[in-house]
């Protein structure tokens, strides 16, 4: 078809944001990067905070604190399709 994989990953964007997508590019072109400034990082979290998707996946993946709950995320994430959804062994988050 003339595309090869670009990006693929299971990875957390954010707190209480995960994206487990596929990206393609066609074969033999430039690897294209994008440059994302701290203020636009900002930003595009505040505007999305309160959305219903955020809103719902809060309710998923935090515990009673309001802190993220790893465990919850990666299930969530094996719930809504991602087959390659593994929490890391406990010696590579401390790492």
């Amino acid at each position: 078809m003339g595309y090869e994989i670009d990006r693929s990953a299971l990875r957390i964007t954010r707190p209480s944001l995960f994206t487990s997508a596929t990206t393609y590019r066609p074969i033999g072109s430039e690897i294209r990067s994008m440059k994302i400034s701290r203020e636009q990082r900002e930003a595009g979290v505040k505007n999305t905070k309160n959305s219903p998707f955020n809103v719902w996946l809060d309710k998923q993946v935090k515990d009673e604190s309001g802190a993220l709950d790893l465990e919850k995320l990666y299930e969530v994430a094996r719930r809504y399709g991602s087959r390659n959804a593994k929490l890391p062994s406990t010696r590579a988050r401390s790492a």
